[in-house]
């Protein structure tokens, strides 16, 4: 109890030798008093904290500050952006203070020193509440949109039509070659490609009519030979 009380009374002291070390973006950007927020640092912390802490101040909550992330460790980084948890929703933290959230609220992230709670920079970002049980992110606190605006179509096909996917395949490639064929005068008049059995039948069909010419010219032969005989 006597350790809770002390680190109680550590937390509420002010920040000593504090300097401005970025913002603080605030997650989700906009939303109501319940929602879980946390905030993301624009850098790391320098190098000789070892923890950090957050406390809030605006209306209705204690002149010092109002700490919504109790001093940690959890998730510090020296090298770049990391993140912390407010412990409670807005609401929460209202209701223990017995007061309506109203107008700008700024978190403090404080870069310290654990056993002494000595602060070597801090963070800042604030949030307006338009009413009490909604709020937005101010300024450079917002963060950017997770979901650009879709392109416009570039042709409407017709009332009821669905928009056309730039990225659905055209006609296939023999599709594409029969309608070129059919475009093409030259490529029209040429006779289509017979295949063996065809051959087959045209060889037959010459051999037949070459045998039958053969026979007839023979025929033609004999009789005429046979005609001095018939004079006699």
């Amino acid at each position: 109890m006597v350790g809770a009380l002390v680190a109680a009374s550590l937390l509420g002291a002010p920040a000593v030798a504090a300097e401005r070390l970025g913002g603080l973006q605030v997650y989700p950007g906009a939303g109501p008093d319940t929602a879980s927020i946390h905030v993301r640092t624009s850098r790391g912390c320098p190098g000789t904290a070892d923890a950090y802490y957050v406390k809030a101040t605006g209306h209705g909550f204690p002149a010092g500050g109002q700490v919504v992330t109790a001093s940690t460790g959890a998730g510090l980084s020296h090298t770049g952006p990391f993140d912390a948890y407010l412990a409670l929703t807005m609401m929460d933290f209202a209701a223990d203070n017995h007061t309506a959230l109203q107008g700008t609220y700024t978190f403090t992230l404080y870069c310290i020193e654990a056993f002494s709670q000595q602060s070597f920079g801090e963070f800042t970002g604030s949030v307006k509440f338009t009413a009490p049980t909604r709020y937005e992110a101010v300024g450079a606190a917002r963060p950017p949109s997770a979901s650009p605006s879709p392109p416009a179509p570039a042709q409407s096909a017709g009332p009821g039509a669905a928009p056309a996917d730039p990225t659905a395949p055209g006609p296939d490639q023999a599709g594409a070659d029969a309608t070129r064929g059919s475009l093409d005068p030259v490529a029209a008049q040429r006779p289509a490609p017979r295949g063996a059995g065809d051959a087959w039948w045209i060889w037959l069909l010459a051999t037949g009519a070459a045998l039958a010419v053969a026979v007839a010219i023979q025929r033609r032969r004999a009789w005429l030979d046979a005609g001095p005989r018939r004079g006699r």
